[in-house]
C-alpha cells in the first residue's frame, strides 16, 4: 500500500516515483482520490507539493502534465545511472603510470612570456585519422580562475592511441609539498608522459596557462584541440558551455568528481563532436 503523506518530503516523492514505474494510471487515481482539497476563501488549495512534481491540483490535465514531468525525471535518472557506469568502467580499466617524485625547486614562468595559445579548428574535411591518431587529454584543477594568487591542486592526463585510452597520469597537488607533491616534484614525470603528442582539453587555454606558470610549456610547437570550441560549433543555443552542460547536451548526464574524470569525459565529448562535424570520406 502506497502511503501518500500530506506534506512536502522525500517519502512522498520516492513512493510516487516507485509507483510511477509500475503503474502511472494508479498513481493518478490515488492522487486524485486521496487529495483532500480545501475550499477556504473560495479557492481550491493543492495538498501535495514537491519541487519535482510541482503543485498537483484536482484537474486531470494538470496532473497529466505533472506525471510527464515525473517520467522525464525517471528517464534522466536511469540515463544518469547508465552513463555513470560507463565512465566507472573506463576508469577501472585505466592503467595509471607510477609517478616518481624528484626533489626540485619551484621554477615559475611569467605569464607575460607565455606563447599565444592557438587552437586547431575542425571542419567537415578534417583528417581525424591522420591528425588525431594519438593525443593526450589534459586537465588541471585550481584554487581559482586567475593565475595570480591561485595555484594548481590536481593534474591529470590520459594518452589516447587510435581511439584507445592506453594509460593515465593523475596526482593531487599541494603547493607546500606537505600532503601531496608540489608541481615541481612531478614536473618531469608529467612532461615525459605527454611527450610530443597533440594536446586535447576542455577550455584548454585555462589548463595550459596554469601549467606554463609552473614551468610546463605544452603550448609551443604542437597542435592544441579545444573541445569546448567544438561544442559551441555544434550546439549553438546552450545557456552555459561548461563541461557538465556540454555533456548533458549530448545525453551524458554525469558530473566529474576529479580531474581524471574530466579527462575521460572530455575525450568522450571529442569523439561525439567529431562525429557531428567531420564528414567521413
Amino acid at each position: 500500500e502506497i502511503e501518500l503523506r500530506n506534506e512536502v518530503g522525500n517519502h512522498f516523492l520516492s513512493e510516487a516515483l516507485r509507483l510511477q514505474r509500475k503503474d502511472p494510471k494508479l498513481l493518478k487515481k490515488i492522487l486524485l482520490e486521496d487529495s483532500t482539497m480545501s475550499n477556504r476563501h473560495g479557492r481550491i488549495m493543492p495538498v501535495y507539493e514537491h519541487p519535482l512534481l510541482g503543485e498537483i491540483e484536482d484537474e486531470p490535465n494538470i496532473l497529466d502534465k505533472k506525471i510527464e514531468e515525473v517520467k522525464s525525471y525517471l528517464k534522466y535518472d536511469e540515463e544518469s545511472s547508465r552513463v555513470k557506469k560507463l565512465f566507472a568502467v573506463k576508469r577501472k580499466n585505466l592503467k595509471l603510470v607510477e609517478i616518481t617524485k624528484v626533489d626540485k625547486p619551484d621554477e615559475l614562468n611569467s605569464i607575460e612570456d607565455m606563447p599565444e595559445v592557438k587552437t586547431t579548428p575542425i571542419g567537415p574535411k578534417f583528417d581525424r585519422i591522420g591528425k588525431l591518431s594519438h593525443y593526450v587529454v589534459i586537465d588541471v584543477e585550481t584554487t581559482g580562475e586567475k593565475t595570480e594568487n591561485n595555484y594548481i591542486t590536481e593534474i591529470a592526463a590520459i594518452k589516447v592511441v587510435e581511439d584507445t585510452i592506453t594509460e593515465g597520469f593523475h596526482t593531487k597537488i599541494d603547493n607546500t609539498g606537505k600532503t601531496n607533491p608540489r608541481v615541481a616534484e612531478i614536473k618531469d614525470a608529467f612532461i615525459d608522459f605527454v611527450g610530443i603528442s597533440p594536446i586535447v582539453g576542455f577550455r584548454a587555454s585555462f589548463d595550459l596557462k596554469f601549467l606554463f606558470r609552473e614551468g610546463i610549456d605544452l603550448i609551443s610547437e604542437r597542435k592544441i584541440y579545444d573541445v569546448a570550441q567544438y561544442v559551441m560549433k555544434t550546439k549553438t543555443s546552450l545557456k552555459s558551455y561548461d563541461l557538465i552542460n556540454s555533456l548533458k547536451a549530448y545525453g551524458y548526464y554525469v558530473t566529474p568528481k576529479d580531474s581524471l574524470d574530466v579527462c575521460l569525459m572530455t575525450d568522450k565529448l571529442l569523439t561525439v563532436v567529431l562525429d557531428k562535424i567531420v564528414k567521413e570520406k
